[in-house]
């Protein structure tokens, strides 16, 4: 019995065949942009369902500047987690004293 954890500790760690595919989102620096930049994003997910928030700024050249995020309660609506994310990162870089900012 125990040959058998010991088979099952060995495969849990090896590493076989390792396939690599294109990364599909990543930080594009190869913009036209000459500000600074807000990343946002919401999610709603489960039962019961959690829902929260988060973004970051960055400079025009990708560095990270600054970044936030929060817990939403009894919130079923993906729409009003996305745009709590939008608002609470205008409201961030409003408190910084960012003047021009693009958002994605």
């Amino acid at each position: 019995m125990n040959k058998n954890y010991v088979e099952i500790i060995k495969t849990s760690f090896s590493v076989g065949d390792v396939t690599y595919s294109e990364r599909m989102v990543r930080w594009n620096s190869s913009n036209n942009h000459h500000c600074d930049i807000l990343n946002v994003d919401g999610s709603c997910l489960g039962t019961p369902t959690r829902a929260g928030f988060g973004g970051l700024i960055r400079n025009n050249a990708g560095f990270f500047l600054s970044s936030f995020s929060g817990f939403l309660s009894d919130l079923t609506c993906i729409l009003l987690a996305e745009l709590t994310a939008i608002h609470k990162g205008l409201q961030l870089a409003m408190d910084i004293g960012f003047e021009e900012l693009v958002c994605y």
